[in-house]
């Protein structure tokens, strides 16, 4: 969204406007489990309800599912702000008796659906179960369904079918960027169904962690080099092959230290970056929240959007850590090229290296104009209570 305008697509609410509940509202999110940056947006959006004064009860489920599962740190969060967090399988998977058990939970041990003003799901089997909730009860309860990740790659198109039945019996659909947006309009999802709330992000960044990592990081910028942290999307490979292919193209005279977040411990096994040039690389571990190290980076670096607005820029902006990004909808709607970061191609390798080099190359006074306006547009559209506000406001709606 260039030049820090707020934009509405016909058709497509804007979280940021009209009227929103002053009232105390029960508020009941559903989630598969409480982990990464879905995780995180749902635990900072709670905290902030609890705040400002909302009883707030989080549903997620018990058992892992192959490698997902809560993350304990996260629900400790959840619960020092006073939120009340129930664990039930399942809400991660389509398993229509383990589903009907947490449709019979909240029945049982929740005073029915009911009992709450809204029903906030995150997800599609969270929004089916929060669906069968209803049913049961005669009161209208209304149901809102945020989607956090969404990829064009679902394992066969009757699922993907199925994601957009879903997103169209809900109440309303809530995506965090318009680029989104337009993509489940031009995949079948009504318009007026969505409505846009970007995700907020904690003004205060995560203590530094002193670890041998951050110590690393810390001495090579004291001896002169460059520390870039590069957030890859750990789906695909495609952002592993960008920075393997552009790293023989950095300038030969940069002394250049990569830390790549983002892999898990296979991606992290099957990696293979050159050695023979001037960038280092060393991969974070897996779950490793890149946000604890930035402020020991120059410059971030994400390659793609991956069908989500990605919290790491966020965190950016607010930590004033200037970016380098691909040139794509979901992160050239907020990113403005040169003016709160850098845009390249991002499938040319040689684009990056280039990039790379431009902002390295940029004189002290613009490189902070740079850091300054992103972080205004931080404090303007992406601070947590500017999404609680969004989302009571949406809730309104519904009421």
């Amino acid at each position: 969204m260039p030049g820090g305008r707020r934009r509405r697509r016909d058709g497509v609410r804007d979280g940021g406007r009209r009227r929103e509940w002053s009232r105390d509202v029960r508020i009941l999110h559903l989630t598969g489990f409480v982990s990464g940056a879905s995780g995180q947006a749902l635990v900072d959006l709670s905290s902030g309800q609890r705040r400002a004064g909302h009883s707030v009860t989080v549903l997620t489920s018990q058992t892992p599912v192959g490698l997902q599962r809560n993350q304990p740190d996260l629900l400790e969060k959840l619960l020092e702000a006073g939120v009340n967090v129930h664990e039930v399988d399942t809400l991660a998977v389509r398993q229509t008796g383990k589903n009907a058990d947490v449709v019979q939970f909240i029945h049982d041990n929740l005073g029915t659906a009911s009992a709450f003003g809204v029903l906030h799901t995150h997800g599609t089997v969270p929004s089916v179960i929060a669906i069968a909730a209803a049913r049961k009860v005669t009161a209208r309860v209304p149901i809102l369904q945020t989607t956090h990740e969404w990829t064009v790659s679902r394992p066969s198109p009757h699922r993907q079918a199925y994601d957009l039945e879903v997103m169209n019996l809900v109440d309303r659909a809530v995506v965090p960027t318009w680029a989104v947006a337009e993509h489940f309009v031009s995949r079948g999802v009504v318009r007026r169904q969505l409505a846009v709330v970007p995700y907020g992000i904690p003004a205060a960044p995560p203590d530094d962690p002193g670890d041998v990592l951050a110590r690393e990081m810390a001495a090579w910028r004291k001896n002169g080099g460059l520390v870039l942290c590069y957030s890859a999307a750990t789906p695909t490979s495609h952002d592993q092959r960008v920075l393997a292919n552009a790293l023989p193209h950095v300038d030969a005279k940069l002394r250049i230290l990569c830390v790549v977040f983002g892999l898990t411990e296979q991606q992290i096994a099957t990696a293979h970056w050159p050695t023979d040039g001037p960038v280092t690389v060393l991969n974070a571990p897996p779950q490793t929240p890149l946000r604890r190290y930035a402020h020991e980076a120059d410059l971030l670096v994400l390659p793609s959007g991956d069908g989500e607005q990605p919290l790491a820029v966020l965190e950016a902006f607010c930590d004033e850590v200037p970016v380098v990004a691909g040139r794509v909808p979901e992160l050239t709607e907020f990113i403005d090229d040169g003016q709160t970061g850098w845009l390249f191609d991002p499938f040319d390798a040689k684009a990056l290296a280039a990039t790379i080099g431009l902002a390295r190359s940029a004189e002290p006074q613009a490189l902070r104009a740079v850091q300054q306006r992103a972080r205004v547009r931080y404090q303007s559209e992406f601070t947590v209570d500017r999404m609680v506000t969004g989302y009571m406001r949406e809730y309104a709606r519904l009421s």
